[in-house]
């Protein structure tokens, strides 16, 4: 994905913001999330919650996870199965469409590049924020959103 975001950013620049919700509240932490992350491209913001928090946002996206709802203090040893979707948005929060494994970077932006052209030709739409996305400038560590990210009081790291 982070080649599709990159082809975003070139062909509509400060359009698209990449978030990443966990499956897996027990370990991955903001700090976690933060390294994880960093490792895939710098727009991304991670945010995770309690199990019940991630359970709710997995439903309402139709989801799939698995993990175990109580750990133990220190328990690490479990698996965590889940769905493999990146979820495209519309400026309003509005779900559009979902891109797969099956999709190469270029088909993947092009899918993304296909909704920004369309919501940018319907004139009932209000514009796109284009606000300049805080990793651009490359004089400021990658973002960091604030805590409650999220409408089902995920956090984000800080």
């Amino acid at each position: 994905m982070s080649e599709a975001i990159d082809i975003v950013q070139k062909q509509a620049p400060n359009t698209l913001r990449s978030i990443f919700i966990s499956c897996d509240p027990a370990r991955d932490t903001p700090e976690v999330l933060r390294s994880y992350l960093a490792e895939f491209h710098p727009s991304l913001i991670g945010l995770t919650g309690t199990w019940q928090e991630t359970k709710d946002v997995c439903k309402q996206y139709r989801v799939y996870f698995s993990t175990p709802p109580e750990l133990k203090p220190g328990e690490e040893d479990y698996l965590v199965d889940h769905s493999i979707y990146f979820y495209v948005m519309d400026p309003e929060g509005d779900f559009v469409e979902c891109i797969g494994r099956q999709d190469t970077p270029e088909s993947a932006a092009g899918i993304v590049l296909q909704h920004i052209r369309d919501w940018r030709k319907d004139k009932t739409k209000p514009p796109i924020d284009t606000t300049p996305l805080p990793y651009l400038n490359l004089a400021q560590p990658p973002p960091a959103a604030s805590s409650g990210g999220s409408e089902v009081g995920m956090r984000a790291p800080t």
